[in-house]
């Protein structure tokens, strides 16, 4: 009796702990964070890259594994993914892949990192190693090459890229609640984690925006305002640059991500100062008992943003261009391999032993075809007298089969030509995505400057701030930063105290303290208050040697008064120098006003952030260049006055001429090369000229030079001979009037004109 009683309890201990190892067991699979990463396993799993390539789900699991996070819910919910969005062949393919995974797994033990890193399993060869097989095995079957073999060995490098990219973001993931700190790696790929999973609602959309497009964007504004300007701007270019291999993303967008983090980046340093206050290291300090020295940061910025570019843009080459290369499908042996297969649907076909025996036969088709584009029953019976076989139809049974292999043939050879257009589309576009992200990386590399240059002025930082303090100005932060033309940019942050520290005895007194300091004559320039947050700076300068007065003049095209197409921009540089520009863009009205806003808009903003002109017109030109909506183009003409060295730099794609005047001399200065837009890659037309006191500049878009006779004399070049007033703004008047005169009171085209003035400072 008390022996049953004793067996009944051994018998309930064992299955209550069998029932609390199930419930601890659940109560692991169903965390919050592993939820979260079956619903981006599923999101990931659904996305694909072109050719119908499943990497991110294997990776994914790949990553899991390697990470020690349990793959039972993962691969299930990833199976589950690729059942339900997938054709029948790609979910045998992935199944296969992941298959062979887990058996090299299996017999091929994978080593434990003894280093500290998020891979503590290295399966990442495996699972290279699985893809790469699976590829293999599944050609083995058909017609088998060298570029299935590449193709192979590519979609493995991919799949193995972005296993390497997991591994480090899920940590993200799985301890978010227990690090309070992740490095840079982790957190963009991390990023790129979860806008890979968004993207699959790209076509979903809110007030003509894709939603997943607007959750990336605020995804890199929390990170940007979160980490800072060059954080916020890497991450931007990591995602947008990934999401190039999934769909054909716009520049735009790309360029919407990082200028997001950028600015956002701006922002938190605004707000939150202290939180990114540039702290000095001693560089004999160690790291732990790593034994490495601590890494600079900037330093560490830019081989992050090189080796995320090269990354992605060594993907798209080998991945997209090499393919394309490789794809010569219209020749004669690719047309005789396709036929062969064709025919074999027809083995009862009364020439199917002739066609198989003779694939000379065959490749006369082929001639035939290239030569006619259709081959048509005549010229199929001349083939086979060619080679002995005379056909008489008379029977029917002949006649038909006799049709089946004409229509074989033509079918063959145009699923080549169309296979073959795809082939050369793909190529192309391709070109023209890796050569924009080419440009995008050169002008977020130009972001970053070396440390030594950022470190350059701290001395005269702290000079400034101590002359300015002593005279109990209320400063908080000095920058000082010096143009390659040799003129100091310099900003003061100050406690706004109610507008005194405006007072001119103050800024003259401001200029007089900085002049000392830094050896040279420096003048206010211009100041800026935050409302919302209070911010208040002053900014001063190396005084110019010039100065410039400027006037400006515009008709739109028969003066209605409707949309010009022409757009024009007067600004002063952050190096303050000073830009002129006028856009004229194709046709006329809204249409040309869009393409040459865009040019306007986008030189102000890029220019006026300090990016340098040959990398802002080739990212201008590759934008308008790929635009899939319309053929858009556009004129640039720009004149950038350095009126500090006394120098003026004017570059042109297809735009009007530029004169400057001299007393009676006028100096006219052409362009050649095409508008932004046309062609791949922009060609600058450059001229300097050196400034001087009372020079006359007037630039103008093209409807100018179609107000009068072509075949006379450049009329604009007399006019400015013969001008009696030195008054800018009454010039361009002036000249607006002629035109209107000499195309009998009705303009033929759009007309701007920009008219400037040199003026030596005393």
């Amino acid at each position: 009796m008390f022996q049953n009683v004793s067996d009944n309890n051994v018998i309930d201990r064992d299955e209550e702990m069998r029932e609390n190892k199930i419930n601890l067991l659940l109560k692991e699979l169903f965390k919050p964070r592993n939820c979260i990463i079956y619903i981006l396993t599923f999101l990931l799993s659904m996305t694909e890259i072109k050719n119908h390539i499943l990497p991110f789900g294997l990776a994914m699991i790949a990553a899991c594994l390697g990470s020690t996070i349990p793959i039972f819910m993962v691969y299930i919910v990833s199976i589950i993914s690729v059942a339900i969005f997938h054709s029948g062949v790609g979910f045998s393919n992935y199944f296969y892949t992941s298959l062979i995974f887990f058996l090299l797994i299996f017999f091929f033990k994978p080593k434990i990192s003894t280093e500290d890193r998020n891979e503590i399993f290295k399966v990442g060869t495996r699972l290279f190693f699985a893809v790469f097989l699976q590829c293999l095995v599944k050609n083995i079957r058909g017609t088998f090459s060298i570029s299935d073999v590449f193709l192979g060995f590519i979609i493995a490098c991919i799949t193995y890229t972005f296993y390497k990219i997991f591994v480090n973001g899920i940590v993200v993931i799985r301890d978010y609640s227990k690090k309070n700190a992740f490095t840079v790696e982790e957190i963009i790929a991390a990023s790129i984690i979860f806008a890979i999973a968004i993207s699959i609602f790209k076509d979903i959309e809110i007030i003509g925006y894709s939603i997943s497009y607007i959750f990336i964007t605020l995804l890199v504004i929390y990170i940007g305002f979160k980490h800072g300007i060059s954080f916020g701007g890497i991450t931007g270019l990591a995602i947008g640059a990934s999401l190039t291999l999934i769909s054909n993303i716009e520049l735009f967008q790309i360029l919407v991500f990082i200028i997001s983090g950028i600015l956002a980046g701006i922002l938190a340093h605004i707000v939150m100062p202290k939180k990114f206050e540039r702290k000095k290291f001693d560089a004999r300090v160690l790291l732990g008992n790593s034994g490495e020295h601590r890494l600079n940061y900037y330093e560490e910025i830019k081989e992050k943003i090189n080796a995320v570019a090269q990354t992605i843009s060594d993907m798209n080459h080998n991945f997209f261009i090499k393919n394309g290369e490789e794809s010569e499908l219209l020749n004669k042996e690719v047309y005789i391999d396709n036929f062969l297969e064709h025919l074999e649907n027809y083995t009862e076909n009364i020439f199917y032993e002739d066609l198989i025996r003779n694939e000379n036969l065959i490749g006369d088709f082929f001639e035939s075809l290239i030569k006619d584009d259709v081959i048509t029953e005549k010229e199929t019976l001349e083939i086979f007298r060619k080679y002995n076989n005379y056909i008489l139809l008379r029977d029917k049974k002949l006649k038909d089969d006799l049709q089946e292999i004409i229509k074989v043939a033509n079918r063959t050879y145009k699923e080549l030509q169309i296979n073959s257009v795809k082939a050369n589309v793909k190529k192309e576009e391709a070109e023209k995505l890796e050569n924009e992200l080419k440009n995008v990386t050169n002008m977020i590399t130009s972001i970053t400057k070396d440390e030594k240059e950022l470190k350059k002025f701290e001395d005269k930082e702290k000079e400034i701030s101590i002359l300015l303090k002593g005279k109990m100005y209320p400063i908080k932060n000095v920058k000082v930063d010096k143009c390659k033309n040799g003129k100091y940019i310099i900003e003061l942050n100050l406690d706004y105290n109610e507008g005194s520290i405006r007072e001119k005895s103050k800024i003259a007194n401001i200029e007089m303290l900085i002049s000392r300091s830094l050896e040279t004559k420096c003048s206010f320039q211009k100041d800026k208050k935050n409302p919302s947050t209070g911010e208040y700076m002053q900014v001063y300068s190396s005084e110019d040697k010039f100065g410039l007065q400027v006037g400006s003049s515009k008709i739109s095209k028969d003066g209605s008064g409707k949309v010009s197409g022409d757009s024009n921009l007067q600004i002063r540089l952050k190096d303050g120098k000073y830009l002129l520009a006028i856009s004229d863009g194709m046709g006329s009205g809204e249409t040309a006003r869009k393409a040459s806003k865009f040019v306007i808009d986008s030189l102000n903003t890029l220019l006026s952030n300090g990016f340098e002109q040959e990398e802002t017109i080739q990212l201008i030109n590759s934008e308008l260049n790929f635009n899939k909506d319309s053929e858009m183009y556009a004129t640039l003409d720009m004149s950038v006055l350095d009126l500090y060295s006394g120098n003026i730099l004017i570059s042109k794609n297809g735009a009007c001429n530029t004169y400057i005047k001299n007393k009676k001399m006028v100096n006219v200065y052409r362009g050649s090369s095409l508008p932004v837009g046309i062609v791949q890659d922009a060609k600058l037309d450059t001229n300097e000229a050196e400034l001087a006191e009372g020079d006359i500049i007037l630039m103008c878009s093209d409807g100018l030079l179609e107000a009068k006779d072509e075949h006379k004399k450049d009329w604009i070049e007399e006019f400015l001979k013969n001008v009696n007033t030195n008054n800018v703004q009454k010039i361009a008047d002036l000249i607006i009037n002629e035109a209107i005169d000499n195309s009998f009171g009705t303009p033929k085209d759009d007309i701007t004109v920009i008219v400037a003035k040199i003026i030596k400072k005393k």
